[in-house]
């Protein structure tokens, strides 16, 4: 599980760099591990938990009013994402990062 925070940075430098780092680390399995296991990661953005409660009031509107899609993403969306990933519909994917940011990141 990986964060948008790999991509566009935070301000928190070690949570960015541990979350950038599970994207190396994603790659680097996927090759070594292919045909036998897939290994991809998931990059959400902020998700709405309780957690959120610590993060001020105008960092959440700027976050939301950054994204194409305004609907939060809910532990449910990050869940979904996941079981996708799990099951036979992917079989075709591995070494990849599922931006699941409400095109809040696009690249």
């Amino acid at each position: 599980m990986s964060s948008v925070s790999a991509l566009e940075g935070s301000s928190d430098a070690l949570y960015g760099l541990s979350k950038a780092a599970i994207l190396g680390l994603t790659k680097s399995c996927a090759m070594n591990f292919s045909p036998y296991i897939r290994v991809n990661s998931v990059a959400p953005t902020m998700v709405d938990t309780s957690m959120m409660d610590n993060i001020p009031t105008w960092r959440k509107q700027e976050y939301l009013e950054h994204q194409l899609i305004k609907t939060p993403v809910t532990p449910r969306d990050v869940a979904d994402t996941v079981l996708f990933l799990l099951s036979d519909k992917a079989k075709h994917y591995t070494g990849s990062t599922f931006d699941l940011n409400n095109g809040g990141y696009l690249r």
